[in-house]
């Protein structure tokens, strides 16, 4: 369903290091700007709220690419028979190492379907999210710059907006959501490798997924994990699944309805 991670991001996992790295943030930039991200911009700047009541389009499902990179785009699902008179929840969604924005779509489509919410999926701009660097760089710059395309021309509902993503883009969506907690409501972490929070704001709720038999990421580094945002502070959720380290549709099922605050929540971490 979703591409695995690389041996050296495993490698950590297996050493069990994860956990915060610190790193100084620079004044807000504009949008997008690739040279203030890598030299250490860490916020993103878009922001809901600015699009008109509706926006384009003839109610049927499609798949937007947003024509920001010609090789590595973002692609923007829109439900069938979306309501646009209304804000709208959107999930970003990021892809393992070595995927593209397509496979993310296997795990959210149906949900966004049902219950009517936008999906964005960026595309890193190597083969993974540079974790490492954390919330700043190159994939921070073009996730900002895909979501202001998007919150310019949909009614995004800033109550219901997430973050998700599987393997390294686990790791990246926590890294993106810790560091935007002001901007994101939730973050959503398949099979996530470990997390930094240079200089982390907000208080966005925290979901993880996780396999009992991952070889390659283990669970105890999960729950390793998951121990450091609650004493931090954070409201955090674990789902485990009997599976290894793939994107289980259980915690994807789980995690929707914690954003969306839909029946039964996950159930609480330990």
């Amino acid at each position: 369903m979703a591409s695995h991670t690389t041996p050296s991001r495993r490698a950590l996992a297996a050493m069990g290091l994860a956990g915060l790295a610190l790193r100084p943030s620079l004044a807000h930039a504009a949008i997008g700007d690739a040279a203030d991200y890598a030299s250490g911009q860490s916020h993103l700047q878009a922001r809901p709220g600015g699009a008109p009541a509706t926006a384009p389009g003839d109610g049927k499902a499609s798949f937007k690419p947003l024509g920001l990179d010609r090789r590595k785009d973002a692609i923007l699902y829109v439900p069938p028979g979306l309501d646009l008179t209304k804000p709208v929840p959107l999930v970003v969604a990021l892809h393992g190492s070595g995927g593209v924005a397509y496979d993310c779509f296997s795990w959210f489509k149906s949900y966004a379907n049902f219950h009517k919410f936008l999906v964005l999926a960026p595309t890193s701009r190597k083969e993974t999210w540079d974790v490492d660097m954390g919330p700043i760089g190159p994939d921070a710059a073009f996730i900002d710059k895909a979501m202001d395309w998007v919150c310019q021309r949909y009614p995004v509902d800033p109550a219901h907006l997430a973050i998700a993503g599987y393997s390294d883009g686990a790791s990246y969506a926590l890294c993106m959501g810790l560091q935007n907690g002001d901007l994101f409501t939730d973050a959503m972490a398949f099979e996530a490798i470990k997390f930094s929070a240079p200089d982390a704001q907000g208080r966005p709720r925290i979901f993880f997924s996780h396999g009992q038999v991952d070889e390659g990421t283990p669970l105890s580094n999960c729950l390793q994990m998951v121990r450091q945002l609650k004493a931090m502070g954070y409201d955090v959720a674990l789902d485990v699944h009997p599976k290894g380290h793939i994107v289980a549709d259980r915690g994807v099922k789980a995690g929707v309805a914690r954003w969306l605050g839909l029946g039964a929540p996950a159930p609480p971490a330990r």
